[in-house]
């Protein structure tokens, strides 16, 4: 089951938990599946269950050939098996557990969810770990990427200073540890 976010009024919900052993974890729980394509997980926040479906909303992105292959994303709320890529075998991972319900931070979560779902998907920036955190916390975060982050500056960095690297493995070691600095810093 998928229901666009402009439609959610629509969506009844009949509990705003779910239960894994004897845990309770409640709307704005966020979880995580492996993810695919260039992302190591993919990130949703828990909304509530409804028709006996855990529903979750995520960021997600999509490969668009009307656009010239560019990646689009699209926030959607979903049930747990569709947001899992449609594996019934992934396994979720709770990465922030909720643990009473909050009227105020369900509401929240659909402002906010409304609110990036404007922002254009960016892999560094607006992934959907970054949307997960935002729609619960307010706060734009993507531990993974830090890895990726640094990836990128340091192939940028080994593309465009070949002939350093080749004569003054010094400066390489110093500008690898620089790079590292302020990636780290961000976090």
């Amino acid at each position: 089951m998928i229901y666009e976010l402009n439609r959610y009024n629509e969506i009844k919900f009949d509990k705003n938990y779910f239960v894994i052993g004897n845990s309770k974890y409640y709307t704005g729980t966020i979880i995580s599946v492996r993810g695919q394509m260039l992302i190591n997980k993919h990130f949703g926040v828990f909304l509530g269950i409804a028709n006996n479906e855990i529903l979750i909303i995520h960021n997600f992105v999509y490969l668009s050939k009307k656009f010239k292959n560019k990646y689009n994303s699209h926030v959607t709320i979903c049930d747990l098996t569709t947001f899992a890529y449609g594996n019934t075998n992934k396994e979720v991972n709770i990465e922030f557990k909720v643990d009473s319900y909050n009227k105020e931070l369900h509401d929240k979560i659909i402002e906010r969810a409304i609110e990036a779902s404007k922002k254009k998907f960016n892999l560094i920036k607006n992934n959907c770990e970054h949307f997960a955190n935002y729609v619960v916390f307010g706060t734009y975060k993507s531990e993974q990427i830090k890895y990726y982050e640094f990836s990128s500056q340091l192939f940028e960095f080994l593309s465009k200073s070949s002939y350093l690297l080749v004569n003054n493995p010094e400066y390489l070691q110093k500008r690898i540890n620089s790079i590292k600095k302020r990636i780290i810093s961000n976090f």
